[in-house]
């Protein structure tokens, strides 16, 4: 979903995030939010670490669902 990553880059993300499909897209969108509006002044990785911590489940509330 961000071609500019390395697949080293890639492969740093995967292995210190456990994330679904969809918070990636989060963390992706995210990104390309950013880089459109503020330009790419800041470290990549950075902010997609920053991105990836944000959606990550153990950080938010856990609620209980289902019967």
């Amino acid at each position: 979903m961000i071609p500019s990553l390395s697949p080293a880059e890639c492969a740093d993300l995967a292995s210190a995030y456990d994330l679904s499909g969809g918070q990636m897209e989060n963390a992706s969108r995210k990104f390309t939010i950013n880089s459109i509006l503020h330009g790419r002044e800041e470290s990549s990785m950075d902010i997609l670490h920053a991105y990836c911590k944000a959606e990550r489940m153990d950080r938010q509330p856990h609620q209980r669902i289902g019967f």
